[in-house]
């Protein structure tokens, strides 16, 4: 699937994307009964 991010966005603005959902699905996989929350990404 192609998303519209990756076509316009600048490299910075894709690694970027890239980053957070790749937190996002970390974040989903947090075991909330002893939570150890993933580091939120850096900002651009």
């Amino acid at each position: 699937m192609i998303f519209e991010d990756k076509i316009i966005g600048t490299d910075d603005e894709k690694v970027q994307s890239d980053e957070w959902k790749k937190y996002s699905v970390l974040v989903s996989r947090v075991d909330t009964s002893n939570p150890d929350w993933p580091e939120k990404p850096a900002q651009i």
